[in-house]
């Protein structure tokens, strides 16, 4: 219908909001510039892949002393570039048994291409409920709040390819 205002016609339409980087960080290793670089990273890869992806805020799933994943990724829905649903809440995106639990085509860069078998890490620092993950020894596991490369730093990965496995 022609009547039809087009800021409602886009509202009901799935827009793209989720994606894992193609590019790894190579040999910076877990400085990723902090949050502020890591976020910068995510805007400028999903610009440069898609249309209409400008002026939206893009936030790394990332954890730091100061601030949880979770709590830096808004509440969803969460769409990967494909259109395709991937959770529509933090419930479900956090659940033991997400929607793409089994289904890891649908965890895709921002190109649509799936991680490579092998390549399937995911830098998070985050526990399974999307908070900041401590080692034995109680510090945290983010190559210092994402600003270090040093080896004597580690950080949490999670898995985009393998059901069971938290991201």
């Amino acid at each position: 219908d022609d009547d039809e205002p087009a800021s409602e016609v886009e509202a009901l339409q799935p827009s793209f909001s989720f994606f894992v980087t193609s590019v790894g960080s190579g040999e910076d290793g877990g400085d990723l510039g902090g949050l502020a670089g890591a976020d910068a990273t995510c805007e400028q890869l999903a610009e440069a892949a898609q249309p209409g992806a400008e002026g939206r805020t893009w936030r790394a799933y990332l954890s730091t002393e100061d601030e949880n994943a979770r709590d830096r990724i808004g509440d969803g829905p969460w769409y990967n570039v494909n259109d395709e649903l991937i959770a529509q809440d933090l419930a479900s995106l956090l659940s033991p048994d997400p929607v793409f639990n089994g289904a890891p085509n649908l965890i895709v860069d921002e190109n649509g291409m799936n991680a490579p078998g092998p390549e399937h890490d995911i830098l998070t620092g985050s526990n399974a409920m999307g908070m900041l993950m401590l080692k034995d020894d109680g510090t945290p596991d983010n190559c210092d709040n994402w600003t270090s490369s040093s080896e004597a730093l580690t950080a949490f990965v999670g898995h985009s390819d393998i059901p069971g496995n938290p991201m």
